[in-house]
């Protein structure tokens, strides 16, 4: 893993961009709605933690971060020098594992980052392609709906 710590821009960036993305929803309740059902935490915490892990990624890829507040496109959040379409999940687990909702495959990006941490230190666990995760033996539910699951050891290293 690598860990990456954001500096005050980065961590003020991260801050800005989850709340534009928040407010850009506030006129769909039904989304609102959906996320708080979902999870215990607060939509800033949980819009800044996955923008946060965005950003570790980018800043370690030397990648630009799409900075875009309009979540309703496009399906990936940066891409690669090479023209690969990426996909970076966050969590604050340790042994979290890169979750992508079982929708996604009707959209899917071409390689899937797992970063783990919490505002503003991130460690970059490890990354997969579409092919790889896209598999009905990874579907799970961990109690919030199904999804294509990968634990970390089944990663392959980002560098």
């Amino acid at each position: 893993m690598y860990e990456v710590t954001l500096n005050e821009a980065e961590q003020r960036l991260t801050e800005y961009i989850a709340k534009k993305r928040i407010a850009f929803h506030q006129h769909d309740e039904s989304v609102v709605q959906k996320k708080r059902e979902h999870w215990e935490r607060d939509q800033v915490e949980i819009d800044r933690e996955g923008f946060g892990g965005e950003i570790a990624y980018c800043k370690f890829m030397n990648l630009y971060p799409d900075l875009e507040s309009d979540l309703s496109s496009p399906d990936y959040d940066c891409m690669s020098c090479n023209g690969e379409k990426i996909d970076v999940k966050t969590t604050k687990y340790k042994d979290g594992h890169l979750i992508v909702p079982v929708n996604k495959i009707t959209h899917p990006a071409d390689k899937y980052v797992l970063v783990i941490g919490e505002f503003p230190v991130y460690n970059i666990a490890g990354q997969c392609g579409a092919d790889q995760l896209f598999k009905e033996e990874n579907i799970r539910d961990f109690g919030k709906g199904p999804g294509y699951t990968l634990c970390q050891n089944k990663l392959e290293d980002v560098l």
